[in-house]
């Protein structure tokens, strides 16, 4: 049986060491970002049927219905990517709650590693970056489910006695129809960003944004 205080005093020394990381890397002097704006695809694509779990319960399509949905794939272990686009995620949400653009957009953190990331641990870890966020992982088939049909790779393996993880690194931008329609990288401009889903929020509102992707 795990010992839960040494499982917490883990947890916080892996988010101490990423996060001292990502502020290291903000204290060096930026560069021009490489991704100022969001692919938008040519035809939304469908996002195949799939159920995860998140601390409030199930989580399926069904939760990508009726709102605007940031997801992005990694795990707590993760010593850079990871927390590093967390908390460029944090920035761009505080900027969209700032100007109030999309107030219905929801941002999720998808677990890739659930051989080691507890349910519990996951939602403590995103919950460092905003209260907001939400946390889910499941099994390595629904799992493939998901990210196949988005776009996103992902595998675990274990050499010599050390286990590995890798996945894409993109935030992929799920429509209130439950649709994948664009996604954009790291090291993002958060005010341009912020600007460019402003427009798509006032382009949905008078259907040219749906309009716009069908003529694609």
């Amino acid at each position: 049986m795990l010992n839960k205080p040494l499982v917490k005093i883990g947890l916080s020394l892996t988010l101490v060491l990423s996060l001292t990381i990502v502020f290291n890397r903000l204290s060096v002097k930026p560069v021009a970002s490489t991704q100022d704006s969001i692919e938008w695809l040519q035809q939304p694509k469908s996002v195949n049927d799939f159920t995860l779990i998140s601390a409030t319960g199930r989580f399926s399509n069904t939760h990508l219905k009726d709102h605007w949905t940031i997801i992005v794939f990694g795990y707590i272990s993760c010593p850079d990517v990871c927390p590093t686009s967390l908390f460029e995620l944090s920035l761009l949400a505080k900027k969209l709650e700032q100007e109030q653009i999309l107030q219905n957009l929801n941002y999720v953190f998808v677990s890739v590693d659930p051989q080691r990331d507890t349910l519990a641990n996951i939602t403590q870890y995103v919950s460092y970056f905003h209260p907001d966020f939400i946390g889910v992982t499941g099994s390595l088939v629904a799992l493939e489910s998901l990210t196949q049909s988005i776009g996103i790779r992902f595998s675990a393996s274990e050499l010599a006695g050390s286990y590995t993880v890798s996945h894409s690194v993109y935030f992929s931008i799920i429509a209130p129809d439950g649709r994948l329609y664009g996604r954009f990288k790291p090291n993002f401009d958060v005010e341009k960003l912020a600007q460019e889903l402003k427009n798509v929020e006032t382009a949905n509102e008078s259907n040219l944004f749906k309009n716009m992707t069908n003529e694609k």
